[in-house]
């Protein structure tokens, strides 16, 4: 298996790994990962990069020599290990409580401002 072919394949595989696990749309790597934005940790995004650097590199033949294809391994082995322990039950259950959570200070910070303007007004 050639090196641009090893590397187009780890990124397909994650890729089909954060449609599963993170519910991300099945678009082309790169938008994939600009997608994700904060769902992925700043190592994981980092990692991404790298990754999606290397496809870029693909098809030219000096710039091919320059992907460390270890490394890239290493890359993928933990950008799999995180997307293998995110729970999709359990992102969209935060998702609705961080939510739930602003709504709820919204309504606070709205109530506070009434009573301090009916105080202000003098009617109460």
């Amino acid at each position: 298996m050639t090196q641009d072919a090893r590397v187009d394949e780890m990124a397909a595989e994650l890729q089909r790994m954060m449609v599963e696990r993170l519910a991300l749309p099945n678009v082309p790597f790169e938008r994939q990962v600009a997608k994700a934005g904060r769902l992925l940790p700043r190592r994981q995004r980092r990692n991404a990069a790298r990754l999606i650097e290397a496809r870029s590199f693909g098809g030219h033949p000096k710039l091919a020599r320059q992907i460390d294809l270890r490394s890239l391994e290493g890359i993928y082995r933990d950008m799999r290990t995180f997307l293998e322990q995110t729970e999709p039950g359990e992102l969209r259950w935060t998702r609705r409580i961080n939510l739930a959570a602003a709504i709820a200070f919204n309504i606070l910070v709205v109530g506070i401002l009434i009573v301090l303007a009916l105080v202000w007004t003098g009617t109460v």
